[in-house]
C-alpha cells in the first residue's frame, strides 16, 4: 500500500504491486485544482482485472479517540505540551500539530495499523493507530490512536518525509536539524539565546517545551538547554517505528545512518542499502549498507560525488558511482 498525508488530514490510498496500466490524470491548472486532493481513478492489474482508486479519509488532527487527540504535541512525559503568549508564557491550549507529514500503513500482529508523524511544530511527533478494516469494502477506518513515544532520545524533531521498509516497518526523519556548531562555536556558553549569534536557533527554544519548560530566548543558554536535557546532537537522525505485540509501537533512532537533515530515508528491496536526501540546497546524497539485512543499527555511510561536466552551471553534471 501507498500512502500520503496532507496538512491537517490523514490520507490513504491502495496501490497494487501487480499493476499494469494506471489511469492518466490531467495536471492542475488552476488554483481551485490544485488544492484538490487527485489520484488516479482507475488502476488495471497484470489479471486484466479493473480497480477503482479513491483517497479516503482516516482522521483530521485534532480528532479525539479515546484519551489521545490526534496531532496532540506531548512531552518528555507523556503530558500535553501547551501553546505559548506573544511572552512566550505557557497557555491552557493544547498544541495541536496541523502538519502531518507522511503515513504508513503496516500489518503487524494480525492487525492493520499506520503510522503518522508531524513535521511542526518543534518540538515533533507521532502518532500510532489500530486500523479496522470493512469486510465488505475494504474500507479503512480508526479504532484507536496513541502517541509515539520518543523520550529514550530526546524526543524528535522536525519528522519530514518517510517510506515503509521492505520488513514493514515506519522509516522516519528529522529535517533542518539544530546547528551544532553555532551551539559550541560561542565560547561563552553562558550566552544566552536572544543574541545574535543563536539567531538562527529560535526552533531549539521552542522544542524546551518537550522538557517542561515555557521560556524567552533571553533566559535560554547552552548550558541551560543541556541542563534541562536538550543537545543538538540528538536530533536530524532517521528513525524507525516498529510495532509491538502489545499494539503499541517502539521508535529507535538509527545514528548508524549518519546525521544530515534527513527528508527521506528509502530501503532498497535487498534490505540493506538505504538511500538518503538532504533536505536544502548544496547538501549531500547519501547511501547506507546495513551489515545485516532487516537491521539498519550498524553499516557503512557512503556519499554520492558529482562531477560538473560543463562551465555552464550545475545543472550540467554527472553522479558518480558510489
Amino acid at each position: 500500500m501507498i500512502s500520503r498525508c496532507l496538512p491537517a488530514f490523514v490520507m490513504i490510498a491502495c496501490a497494487y504491486a501487480a499493476a499494469q496500466v494506471w489511469q492518466e490524470i490531467a495536471y492542475p491548472s488552476t488554483e481551485a485544482e490544485k488544492h484538490q486532493i487527485i489520484v488516479s481513478p482507475q488502476i488495471t492489474l497484470s489479471s486484466g482485472i479493473s480497480e477503482s482508486l479513491s483517497y479516503t479519509t482516516l482522521y483530521r488532527t485534532n480528532q479525539s479517540f479515546g484519551a489521545h487527540k490526534t496531532g496532540r504535541i506531548t512531552d518528555t512525559s507523556g503530558k500535553v505540551v501547551f501553546t505559548q503568549a506573544a511572552d512566550v508564557s505557557k497557555t491552557a491550549v493544547e498544541e495541536i500539530s496541523q502538519s502531518p507529514d507522511f503515513t504508513s500503513i503496516l500489518q503487524a500482529n494480525g492487525k492493520i495499523y499506520s503510522v503518522t508523524h508531524f513535521e511542526s511544530p518543534s518540538p515533533g511527533a507521532a502518532d500510532v493507530s489500530e486500523l479496522a478494516r470493512n469486510s465488505a469494502t475494504g474500507k479503512l477506518t480508526v479504532k484507536s490512536s496513541q502517541p509515539l513515544d520518543f523520550s529514550a532520545d530526546g524526543g524528535v524533531w522536525k519528522p519530514c518525509a518517510g517510506s515503509v521498509t521492505p520488513w514493514g516497518t515506519h522509516l522516519g526523519s528529522e529535517e533542518y536539524e539544530p546547528n551544532a556548531r553555532v551551539f559550541h562555536a560561542v565560547a561563552n556558553q553562558a550566552v544566552n539565546f536572544a543574541s545574535a549569534a543563536f539567531s538562527s536557533q529560535g526552533e531549539a527554544v521552542s522544542f524546551l517545551r518537550y522538557f517542561g519548560e515555557y521560556k524567552q530566548a533571553s533566559g535560554v543558554t547552552p548550558t541551560s538547554m543541556r541542563a534541562a536535557g536538550f543537545y543538538p546532537y540528538s536530533y536530524a537522525w532517521a528513525w524507525e517505528a516498529k510495532m509491538n505485540p502489545d499494539g503499541t509501537a517502539t521508535a529507535t533512532k538509527h545514528y548508524a545512518l549518519g546525521r544530515h537533515s534527513w527528508e527521506l530515508g528509502y530501503v532498497m528491496p535487498d534490505s540493506k542499502t538505504v538511500y538518503g536526501t538532504d533536505d536544502g540546497a548544496n547538501v549531500f546524497f547519501s547511501k547506507f549498507v546495513a551489515k545485516v539485512a532487516g537491521d539498519l543499527s550498524a553499516g557503512t555511510v557512503y556519499c554520492a560525488k558529482f562531477a560538473q561536466t560543463s562551465a555552464a552551471g550545475s545543472e550540467a553534471s554527472a553522479l558518480l558511482p558510489f
